[in-house]
């Protein structure tokens, strides 16, 4: 068996600042990105075979061959953000940010006297705004406090034909879409009780949008969001406690509690498509 693959990658982001004051900047940024992943040939799968020939009581062999198979990821945003120090002890951020993104995916597989094309169409798109607030309390204590607006709306369309010996079946197609309205804050506290320490607690409440970065506070009071789990559209819920010890020049010693709670899309139509990826985008 014979199977052809390619894979195409493009990523291209813009963006502007602007310096008001030694205190307070804004940035512009627009970009956008595809990965698309075109497949053809013959493949042998006895399981898929299998599973035909016991729900269509067909006798079909484990040799099958993918005559379309397109997958195109695509992604866009725009963000703008202003940082400005309040008071020397007051840095606040606020900004805005929409951000796109669709995973179609056109296949069609042939175990011949069976046929089938299937076409998903996985969306996210997602407005937000914000507001962070970080705080020096004292000489000791640091604080921070950001709000975020997120609405974001998932969807999904679903449509599949069969052909079972000429005759084709075409499936009722599924579509359907959620949004959510959130207000999703995060908070931190950064204490140094001795020199050479530093204690940090942080909760995190986060929507993934579907964008590949951000022009956003990406940490809380040092500690970063992890979106190595979520997918597009997913939702982080975080609680971080951490210590770290600098015992001398040489040594430095962390540990910390962490406890995270992620519940990513499931809807009937959801996508088979990875998301977009920079590490893709580097190889």
């Amino acid at each position: 068996p014979l199977m052809m693959i390619d894979f195409e990658y493009r990523r291209m982001d813009a963006g502007l600042n602007y310096k008001f004051s030694p205190t307070s900047q804004a940035w512009l940024k627009v970009g956008e990105g595809a990965e698309v992943v075109p497949l053809s040939g013959a493949f042998h799968s006895q399981d898929v075979a299998d599973t035909i020939n016991g729900l269509l009581g067909t006798a079909i062999g484990p040799v099958g061959r993918i005559t379309t198979y397109n997958q195109d990821t695509s992604q866009r945003d725009i963000q703008f953000r202003h940082t400005f120090d309040w008071s020397p002890a007051a840095q606040l951020s606020w900004g805005a940010e929409r951000a796109q993104s669709g995973k179609p995916l056109n296949i069609s597989i042939v175990f011949l006297p069976f046929e089938t094309t299937l076409f998903k169409d996985n969306r996210v798109e997602q407005n937000s705004a914000y507001v962070s607030g970080r705080f020096k309390l004292s000489s000791a204590l640091e604080g921070q406090v950001d709000l975020h607006y997120q609405d974001t709306e998932t969807s999904f369309a679903v449509n599949q034909t069969v052909v079972i010996g000429g005759l084709p079946i075409v499936l009722p197609p599924l579509a359907g879409a959620t949004t959510y309205q959130e207000l999703n804050p995060r908070i931190g506290l950064k204490w140094h009780p001795v020199p050479g320490q530093t204690v940090r607690l942080a909760g995190q409440i986060w929507r993934k949008p579907g964008a590949v970065n951000t022009l956003a506070p990406i940490d809380t009071v040092g500690i970063p969001l992890d979106d190595r789990i979520q997918r597009d559209g997913g939702r982080l819920k975080r609680v971080r406690a951490q210590h770290e010890i600098e015992l001398d020049r040489a040594t430095f010693m962390q540990w910390f509690a962490d406890y995270k709670e992620i519940r990513n899309p499931d809807d009937l139509g959801a996508a088979v498509v990875p998301d977009l990826e920079l590490e893709q985008l580097e190889r």
